[in-house]
């Protein structure tokens, strides 16, 4: 059957050839007359011809002839046959052969967003957003974008390759549910910025500059991927009376010059509130004393502890009642060493 049927269209195409005396036309367009039904498609060095016809599509090499059923790509239009080339996926995407999956990713988010049929009500728009999610399906995967770099539409259909309309799965989505159309809301890439606010525990001990970890809190992960983890970087605000310094903590107390002399207990701030602390009699200006394990504790050793440093300021008054003033005097005055004594 089909030798018959290809020596039949042989003489056919020959006898037109030989009326109307033109050269093939190109094979990106070829209008076949339904009178001749057939015309040649390719010619390329005398070695390969095609063939179209109302019903079949012909090809021919010096060692063989095919007649198969006309593809749907074949179109009728206008009472003639057209034999349309693949798609160019490479063309409908805007990116030259050469781009990287970035570059594709980012021509397609652009288009899909410019000709989606919730967006765009024009009338051509859908066919065309069905054109761009099929051309991207097929360039952003390696192994289906090997066989239409080689083959074209045809290797891919061969291939069980997409490039038809129909429930698939967003290229980029992977796992998160078939849809008809790549998701609008993500853009094909299958996550969304999103912000949330969480409570975090705060170690004792830390300082400015500690990094805290947050296990499963980072970014979504890239095809239904596990997150990845939330670093939290602590800057400590400073306190107006507490100065730190390592694990140690410095505060100042002022007393009376009276409370000095004679002593006295007063209190001070320390991390964990208010605590007193005894001024011994005879404290000097400028004394400093240490109350033991009442600073920092040690990150990751909460029962080891720093020291809390209390620096002595002696207040002196500028002036003084007369009371007072007759006071200090006679205190000057007993404090006087006597005559011929000796210290």
């Amino acid at each position: 059957m089909a030798t018959s049927v290809g020596a039949a269209t042989r003489n056919l195409a020959n006898a037109q050839q030989l009326q109307q005396k033109s050269p093939p036309v190109s094979c990106n367009s070829l209008a076949v007359s339904q009178v001749v039904l057939a015309q040649p498609s390719r010619v390329r060095g005398g070695l390969v011809c095609g063939y179209a016809s109302s019903t079949f599509f012909a090809s021919e090499t010096p060692f063989s002839f095919v007649a198969r059923p006309m593809p749907r790509h074949h179109q009728r239009r206008n009472g003639s046959f057209v034999v349309c080339a693949d798609a160019d996926y490479y063309a409908t995407l805007g990116v030259a052969k050469t781009a990287d999956k970035s570059e594709i990713k980012s021509a397609y988010r652009k288009l899909a967003r410019q000709y989606h049929p919730d967006v765009n009500k024009e009338p051509e728009a859908e066919q065309k957003f069905k054109d761009i999610s099929n051309a991207y399906e097929v360039l952003s995967d390696d192994e289906k974008r090997s066989i239409y770099d080689r083959f074209g539409e045809a290797g891919l259909k061969g291939a069980g390759g997409a490039g038809g309309t129909g429930v698939t799965t967003c290229p980029a989505c992977k796992g998160s549910g078939e849809i008809s159309t790549p998701c609008l809301t993500c853009s094909g890439d299958g996550r969304v910025r999103k912000s949330k606010r969480i409570s975090l525990k705060v170690p004792a001990g830390v300082d400015s500059g500690s990094r805290l970890r947050v296990r499963s809190e980072g970014n979504a992960g890239r095809k239904g991927g596990s997150p990845g983890d939330l670093y939290v970087f602590i800057n400590v605000k400073s306190d107006l009376e507490l100065k730190r310094d390592g694990y140690n903590i410095y505060v100042s107390a002022k007393v009376s010059y009276i409370d000095a002399i004679l002593g006295t207990t007063v209190k001070v701030p320390t991390v964990d509130g208010f605590v007193d602390l005894k001024i011994p009699a005879g404290t000097q200006p400028g004394s400093t004393l240490v109350m033991s394990k009442r600073g920092v504790p040690l990150l990751g050793k909460p029962n080891l502890r720093g020291d809390e440093l209390v620096k002595v300021v002696v207040e002196i008054p500028k002036k003084l009642s007369s009371e007072e003033r007759k006071l200090v005097e006679e205190l000057a005055e007993v404090s006087k060493p006597k005559a011929g004594s000796s210290r």
